[in-house]
């Protein structure tokens, strides 16, 4: 049902004849031309300003855009339609100013409706209206409908004694039905007779029927919101249901996870004390060995015997300390290293690898069987595989080392370097490491040798409460593989032999000689995401992942700076650990095995 509102008493019937009704918009620019023209010529009758208000479908929000009102809390939308209708009343008073203005008696009244062609009908039958002037503006909106809904609603017989008359004061006149509609400057008048008794009845039960149709269709929109906020309501549960379904499928997924983390970490766990324990009775198998084999001096003409007179054609090993030769001494099979009078390994390096390995004990250092002071000689464990530069140069057509078997290797060298530093009561610093300083054995387990260079470090004492081990000597060794800080500082560190172990991994991963854009091509090539190009394809398909870390690794450990180096005890052994076990658990199959037959030519 519509809602009225006046701003004044409702006119008498006498009044009403009396009055002009103008009806209008909200738009007081757009509408004031019509209300002009009704002044200008209204012959001296009343106006009576007449609109229909239709109240917004959509509750407006904070956020932008709106709601439908059916969805808004009762008590949002009744202060929405104050604000309304505070709006509506302020848009009349603009009108009856203008009024005012022009020396015109008015007032004005609105109804609230959702089809403004019904609300012009209601205003129509309630006040008895004889005139009406639409302007163009509002006949744009709903001329054609109202001027429908009035044909329909109101049926009378012309008076045609006044068809001439009213024609005479219009500039064009046309018919509606039974009624005659006027349009005239920009708005249309609208000429109604006086309304009859029937008339009146007719028009009450033409409203009664618009009231129970629009009682039928609130009712029907009311069941329809019901069934919406039912389906609404059911959505809802719905949705918390899944919810609820997806957060207990979250939970599981991380605890899950959680156990998989902790399976995996005790996993890697055993596999390190596994791997720990067999090094353990390697260990005790060799020291077995040294007790049965002890450190012999030998004849200068036992071991020129084993060598038959140092025959080149048992050479197995060349270097600026002299030849290696492989000879059968005593029954053993061995590698007899001859040093030159004049070579790169004088007498003070030849005493201190004859005193470093009679004391040292563990399964990746070379064994030291004997010596001969008189020759220059040092007696050393015979190892098939030769060194590993040997193997990365496949010399002598060997097979390539697998990617599984660099990992291997790598880890055994990060081991042995944490044995020598964490010796008690001085550290030892092998000061030489390179890949011909590794020697493999028939499974191609990494042996370290080579200790003419090694250095027992003592405290340097730089305050009172810092102190530093090291040994401060003259720089030796081979160029790519030397510590550059050592080399400007004359102080060898157990980080010197860090440094150097970073390059032998970059070794491993690239399979190139060292040079000295070997880093920068690395770390150019990882920050670009193509490290794969730049590995050893001879080592098979690296995992890409693992790669990169040992690449970041490797990095790390040939930082140019000692400080910035990282431990290998606490760091560098807990990347390698995992991957040798991981490894150790690839290699189950008979394709993956570590150990390698050497070829049938005795070939190293």
């Amino acid at each position: 049902m519509a809602s009225r509102h006046e701003n004044l008493e409702d006119p008498v019937t006498s009044v009403i004849e009396e009055t002009i009704y103008v009806a209008v918009g909200i738009d007081v620019k757009e509408c004031k031309s019509t209300l002009l023209w009704a002044l200008h010529n209204n012959g001296g009758k009343k106006i009576c300003i007449i609109h229909v208000h239709r109240p917004a479908q959509r509750i407006p929000s904070d956020l932008g855009g709106g709601y439908l009102a059916e969805l808004v809390d009762e008590k949002i939308v009744m202060e929405y339609r104050k604000t309304e209708s505070q709006n509506m009343n302020e848009t009349l008073k603009e009108y009856l100013s203008i009024c005012h203005e022009e020396g015109v008696e008015a007032q004005s009244v609105w109804i609230e409706m959702g089809d403004i062609g019904k609300g012009i009908i209601e205003l129509i039958s309630h006040d008895g209206v004889k005139d009406l002037v639409m302007g163009g503006a509002l006949d744009k909106h709903y001329k054609e409908e109202a001027k429908h809904l009035i044909s329909r609603s109101v049926t009378w017989e012309p008076d045609k004694d006044n068809i001439e008359s009213r024609a005479s004061n219009y500039r064009r006149s046309k018919s509606v039905h039974n009624r005659d509609i006027t349009e005239a400057g920009p708005s249309n008048y609208l000429r109604l007779d006086p309304v009859t008794p029937k008339r009146r009845q007719a028009q009450g039960e033409l409203t009664i029927h618009m009231f129970q149709e629009e009682v039928k269709q609130r009712k029907e929109v009311e069941e329809a919101l019901v069934k919406e906020r039912e389906e609404l309501e059911k959505l809802k549960n719905l949705k918390d249901q899944m919810m609820e379904e997806l957060r207990i499928a979250k939970e599981e997924k991380a605890l899950l996870k959680s156990q998989n983390e902790e399976l995996q970490r005790e996993r890697d766990e055993l596999q390190i004390e596994r791997d720990n324990a067999l090094q353990e009775a390697e260990g005790l198998r060799s020291k077995q060995a040294e007790a049965s084999i002890q450190m012999f001096e030998f004849l200068p003409s036992e071991i020129e015997e084993a060598t038959q007179g140092f025959d080149d054609s048992l050479i197995i090993g060349r270097g600026g300390y002299g030849n290696v030769y492989k000879g059968l001494l005593r029954q053993n099979q061995v590698a007899i290293k001859s040093l030159k009078s004049n070579g790169s390994q004088g007498p003070s390096e030849f005493g201190m690898e004859v005193r470093a390995l009679s004391q040292l004990t563990h399964p990746n250092l070379v064994r030291l069987i004997g010596y001969c002071s008189e020759a220059s000689v040092l007696v050393y464990e015979y190892h098939p595989n030769g060194s590993l530069e040997d193997r990365l140069n496949c010399k002598n057509g060997s097979t390539p080392l697998s990617w599984q078997t660099r990992i291997h290797i790598v880890t055994e060298l990060c081991t042995v370097l944490v044995y020598l530093h964490s010796r008690k009561p001085h550290s030892i610093v092998h000061g030489d490491l390179k890949p011909s300083n590794i020697l493999l054995d028939a499974n191609f387990k990494s042996k370290l040798s080579d200790f003419g260079l090694c250095r027992i470090l003592c405290h340097e004492r730089r305050s009172s409460n810092d102190t530093t081990l090291c040994h401060f000597t003259e720089p030796k060794g081979t160029f790519h593989y030397v510590d550059p800080e050592f080399c400007e500082t004359r102080k060898l560190t157990r980080k010197s032999d860090v440094y150097s172990f970073g390059v032998i991994l970059l070794q491993l991963l690239t399979g190139q000689r060292p040079h000295c854009e070997m880093e920068n091509d690395v770390q150019v090539a990882l920050d670009a995401g193509k490290l794969p190009s730049l590995l050893d394809p001879l080592a098979g398909d690296w995992p890409i992942k693992t790669a990169e870390e040992l690449a970041h690794l490797a990095l790390r450990c040939c930082d140019r700076y000692q400080r910035n180096r990282p431990d290998l005890s606490s760091e560098v052994r807990k990347v390698l650990e995992p991957m040798r076990a991981s490894c150790v658990a690839s290699s189950s199959s008979p394709s993956h095995k570590r150990k390698y037959l050497p070829s049938s030519s005795g070939r190293l």
